[in-house]
């Protein structure tokens, strides 16, 4: 097994070669949402993806540091190689400024993908309205920069909360004890320009 040690941030460079591809994006975010260990066949059985190919991407990530190796099982005759991802999604809003435009549209459309995904897997199951706390809210709104800044610090603070919260019910649920997924998701971004409609000459 390998080294359980928290790891240091991981380099930009690095982080960009990783998450250069969709299917690497999605395999972090299957780990991390929840928090848990996966290996190559459970997550392809899960995804319905081919073995060999998320074998292959488990393998880089693993290479790039991003995921390790933590437990061997034997199952069918078969050695299954579960790994846990060394590093929650808290460590990389600085890293994120010096990734490539290509990266940074890799990376935000596979995660708004996947939060789609989950809020219409919980509309179709109707879990959504189970609970009378649940929370969607959507609008754009005009700031200046100081707003925006404003607004930065708290979605990375909501972020670091969210984390926390999740670590302290970890550590304080025990094997048997309820519990259910809450699925959230914390974005701010630079809306595209309104489409303004020019009326034509006499028109009402």
């Amino acid at each position: 097994m390998e080294a359980s040690a928290a790891p240091a941030a991981i380099d930009s460079a690095v982080l960009a070669k990783a998450l250069s591809h969709p299917e690497r994006v999605r395999i972090l975010m299957a780990f991390n949402t929840p928090k848990r260990r996966l290996s190559p066949a459970r997550y392809a059985e899960e995804q319905g993806t081919g073995l060999s190919k998320a074998t292959y991407h488990f393998g880089r990530l693993r290479k790039f540091k991003m995921l390790k190796l933590v437990d061997e099982k034997q199952v069918r005759g078969a050695t299954e190689h579960l790994y846990e991802a060394t590093e929650a999604a808290t460590a990389w809003p600085d890293t994120w400024k010096r990734l490539p435009d290509a990266t940074k549209q890799i990376l935000a459309g596979t995660v708004a993908g996947g939060f789609v995904e989950a809020l219409g897997a919980s509309l179709e199951a109707r879990t959504f309205d189970r609970r009378d706390d649940s929370v969607l809210g959507w609008s754009s709104i005009r700031l200046d920069e100081a707003g925006a800044e404003k607004v930065a610090k708290l979605m990375n603070r909501t972020l670091e909360l969210m984390l926390s919260i999740e670590k302290d019910c970890a550590e304080r649920l025990a094997p048997g004890d309820p519990s259910f997924l809450l699925t959230y998701c914390v974005a701010s971004f630079e809306a595209a320009p309104l489409k303004v409609v020019t009326p034509e000459p006499g028109a009402e």
